[in-house]
């Protein structure tokens, strides 16, 4: 039988037992990013924090830590490359399920057209510092740089995109903790625990509260490799430890480097980080000279590709499990027969990010285009979990989960989502309020879509004793 025959690809499935602990790992890290978010969720964050970005990321770094125990809990159960919308389905519905899974597509898929935006913008200082100018129309050609490789690498076969991802992400820690002692060490007696008080944000706690939700989306990430449970070697097992060791090594270098680039910058001139063209660089020039620059840069833009490459590889299983269950289009559940990919699922999910990041960019330019995407993002980011949190409530007896992790932590996470909400929906600012309206919108619409279509009954990966659920 030929391998492209249509039989042959319908009886196509995800390949088991394809990844290790170390190839899972790797997803994880990679889907977060370092130095990308260093780049780009960094900034973001700083426009409202200011000089209170690292109290930012400290409220944030509880927020990650009640977010990573809700799919830890799941994933006591349940293992389904769904990921998230495998919990959801299964613990508030199919309906509300769907309704939040797509909000958590949202989350990640508009990361990549941040991801393009920033990164043409980080290409015009660059070019700009060696004394070149590029045209106006140059970064219409950065944004398919940006995405398409990571769809071109997500296409084949997932352990050497994984492998990828560990390489990647092992560079970037050690590059960013580098940085940071530098940083820390060139701004000495500018070191200040000053860093934590709410005055120095935007409108005091009202900026906190949003620079809270940005910094939690740029220490999310982690929670992409239970799109890996079907693949992962050791199932259930594996997708746990990877879930504690990524978000509890994001959590402690972002820490570090939020301080650093504080301090490094200047406590009182944080408002012109925010504004800056690429802060990162210029961060990196002060400490490291024009050669410390040029390979921040090169990095950077190979961190973007790498962050995008793991959104693939999550958002596109989950839309694989999507068609599965009969909430989406079916012919998306198509597997490559040889790659064993979801390639309907991928290639749906690279054309709206290369849609977003055009129509963000030819409506708002570089730079509210990119603070759209982003504040979009943690919408969808905030609104997914709030909906996850809520059903790990009602599914923890299932999960044999205490009433500290199946109940206290829960609700502690509803009560500071809560207060990022209000962050990012009041005050109404626009053109930052377009995305959260858009996400909202767009679920609403989910939710009468789901109610029209049959689901069929979902089957996730369940464990096979009581003493699996350990």
């Amino acid at each position: 039988m030929n391998s492209h025959d249509p039989a042959h690809v319908a009886a196509a499935g995800l390949e088991a037992d394809a990844v290790s602990l170390r190839h899972v790992l790797g997803e994880g890290f990679t889907s977060n990013g370092p130095l990308a978010s260093a780049a780009v969720a960094f900034t973001a964050t700083a426009a409202f924090g200011l000089g209170a970005l690292p109290l930012a990321f400290a409220l944030a770094a509880v927020v990650a830590l009640t977010w990573i125990n809700t799919p830890f809990q799941f994933s006591r159960r349940i293992a389904s490359a769904g990921g998230l919308y495998a919990f959801l389905r299964e613990s508030v519905g199919p309906r509300i399920g769907f309704s939040g899974s797509v909000a958590y597509f949202f989350y990640y898929v508009l990361i990549v057209p941040a991801n393009a935006l920033v990164a043409a913008g980080l290409l015009e200082y660059a070019a700009s510092q060696a004394g070149l100018r590029l045209p106006a129309w140059s970064w219409l050609a950065v944004v398919p740089a940006m995405i398409l490789p990571a769809y071109a690498i997500s296409y084949f076969r997932l352990r050497p995109s994984l492998t990828y991802g560990v390489i990647t992400g092992a560079v970037e820690a050690v590059v960013l903790v580098s940085l940071s002692v530098l940083l820390i060490a060139h701004a000495g007696h500018h070191n200040t625990i000053s860093v934590l008080n709410p005055r120095h944000a935007l409108n005091g706690w009202g900026g906190v509260a949003i620079a809270m939700g940005i910094a939690a989306t740029a220490l999310g990430g982690p929670d992409a490799v239970v799109s890996l449970g079907e693949e992962a070697r050791g199932g259930r097992r594996t997708i746990r430890r990877a879930l504690l060791i990524t978000q509890t090594s994001v959590i402690g270098l972002y820490l570090l480097f939020s301080y650093a680039a504080t301090v490094g910058w200047g406590l009182a001139k944080m408002a012109g980080f925010s504004a800056a063209p690429a802060p990162l660089l210029t961060l990196t020039h002060t400490v490291a000279g024009p050669v410390g620059e040029a390979a921040i840069t090169v990095l950077v833009l190979n961190s973007i590709i790498g962050v995008n490459l793991a959104v693939n590889i999550a958002m596109g299983r989950m839309l694989l499990d999507q068609a599965r269950m009969g909430a989406v289009p079916r012919r998306l559940a198509r597997i490559h027969p040889v790659h064993r990919t979801p390639v309907a699922a991928l290639t749906v999910t690279v054309i709206v990010q290369l849609a977003v990041a055009y129509a963000a960019g030819a409506a708002w330019g570089l730079i509210d285009g990119f603070i759209v995407c982003i504040v979009a993002a943690t919408a969808g980011a905030i609104l997914s979990q709030l909906i996850a949190n809520i059903g790990l409530i009602r599914y923890r007896s299932r999960l044999g989960a205490g009433a500290v992790t199946g109940i206290a932590i829960p609700a502690l996470a509803v009560s500071l989502l809560a207060f990022a909400v209000y962050g990012n929906f009041f005050p109404v600012t626009y053109p930052a309020v377009t995305g959260p309206v858009t996400v909202a919108g767009c679920c609403a619409a989910a939710l009468a879509w789901a109610a029209r279509v049959r689901h069929r009954t979902a089957t996730p990966v369940l464990a096979e004793s009581a003493a699996e659920l350990v």
